[in-house]
């Protein structure tokens, strides 16, 4: 039997190969871009909302109401 043929031997090294890559390269950019405008575009929409949405009318407060206080003991009537 005969060995495997070296790699290093058999083909030129490309040298960009065994660069590392960029840790700021392309997407971190544009993930920054994409954070950026969404904090831009909640900014807008905090800012532009009171002004473009109608307001609710002043009503009463919606919720449960408070049960009626009892009645006193000498104002009941007796249900037997």
């Amino acid at each position: 039997m005969s060995a495997p043929p070296d790699p290093d031997l058999a083909a030129p090294k490309d040298p960009a190969a065994d660069r590392p890559r960029s840790v700021l390269g392309a997407s971190f950019w544009a993930m920054i871009a994409f954070g950026l405008i969404c904090v831009l575009a909640g900014a807008g929409i905090w800012s532009l909302a009171p002004r473009l949405l109608p307001q609710r009318p002043a009503g009463p407060p919606e919720g449960p109401r408070p049960a009626p206080a009892p009645a006193p003991l000498g104002d009941r009537t007796q249900s037997r």
